[in-house]
């Protein structure tokens, strides 16, 4: 799990955030889509080579992948951010990955945190426009409830695993690493969100360690 300090608003926030969706049913969660970016770090010299890192704060002396993913029960999409990242390019994301896994029967939850560009206006009229989706903000600092973060994770694992170098190929092998996380640990960590709320109400917002 990646290293995070608890502010007593931040445990407030995530408590009330989990009394609020404590009673939505498994089967709910497992239909849920989660979005975010992040940093696939490699350092030739490193131990582990890959790592993964959310934010601004990257190893040193490391080759740095800006990337964005989307997950759902369908599986996962890992796509490199290559210009600037604005609310312009998220949107651009959304049309093409997310729209296209809108439900018929009911609309799904969308989890996404609150990076700013996830606050823009623009960002909020695109989920107006698409009632597919319930959008579904996650509290400040809790990759205990964001499933991406868990998987990330294990992509990174199975990088090293594989001893994947980065390369001018490396999204051919990053895309054969996802293809053999298996899709009951995909499912398995959207199925995590109820006993994770639970969790977090009874230990008055701390984080879950998966």
């Amino acid at each position: 799990m990646f290293p995070v300090v608890l502010k007593s608003s931040d445990k407030s926030d995530r408590v009330l955030f989990a009394k609020e969706n404590l009673n939505v049913r498994s089967e709910v969660w497992l239909e849920a889509i989660a979005c975010d970016e992040l940093n696939l770090c490699y350092n030739e010299n490193g131990t582990p080579k890959w790592s993964v890192h959310f934010g601004g704060r990257t190893p040193v002396n490391s080759i740095t992948l800006k990337t964005w993913s989307c997950l759902s029960k369908s599986g996962c999409i890992i796509e490199e951010i290559k210009e600037k990242f604005d609310s312009a390019a998220y949107e651009q994301l959304l049309d093409k990955h997310v729209s296209k896994i809108g439900c018929d029967i009911q609309p799904r939850f969308f989890l996404q945190d609150n990076f700013p560009v996830h606050l823009a206006p623009r960002i909020d009229h695109w989920f107006t426009n698409n009632k597919s989706f319930i959008l579904l903000r996650l509290p400040k600092n809790s990759p205990d409830l964001m499933p991406l973060c868990l998987l990330h994770e294990v992509l990174v694992s199975e990088l090293n695993k594989q001893e994947v170098v980065f390369s001018v190929n490396f999204s051919i092998d990053l895309n054969r690493c996802l293809q053999s996380i298996c899709q009951s640990q995909i499912e398995s960590l959207l199925l995590e969100m109820p006993t994770t709320l639970k969790y977090i109400i009874e230990h008055n917002g701390e984080l879950r360690k998966l």
